[in-house]
């Protein structure tokens, strides 16, 4: 069984690191960007990712991020916003309303997350 990857990509630092940690003691093998265009770089890559989260207030925004997920198959996406940028939550809701994280988040939602994409990860190789 091959490693299971994770992608966290957010310009706070400390999200980044907390939200890696977590993941990684799930057993992810995780990959962190600090721009959603560094981000996007990686999802084109060779590596394929079976969980993506990003931040909503970057541009590109994480709504094109989460779109290019989906696009290359990701099975498990996931928008984290502290942001209330009334028109772009409103999009966000259309496309991607049960995979929106509002900021602050809890660990244990994360693990939650973690736990659903590590069984589907299992269970697809």
């Amino acid at each position: 069984m091959g490693d299971i990857a994770a992608l966290v990509i957010d310009d706070e630092k400390a999200i980044v690191g907390l939200v890696s940690n977590v993941l990684q003691k799930k057993g992810f093998q995780v990959d962190q960007a600090f721009t959603t265009a560094e981000g996007i770089k990686l999802l084109e890559g060779q590596k394929k990712y079976s969980l993506v989260l990003t931040d909503l207030n970057q541009e590109p925004t994480g709504l094109e991020v989460y779109s290019k997920a989906k696009e290359m198959g990701v099975p498990f996406a996931y928008i984290m916003t502290g942001y209330s940028n009334y028109n772009l939550l409103k999009e966000v809701e259309k496309k991607a309303r049960d995979h929106l994280l509002q900021k602050p988040f809890s660990i244990n939602k994360i693990e939650y997350i973690a736990q659903q994409a590590w069984v589907y990860a299992n269970s697809h190789q």
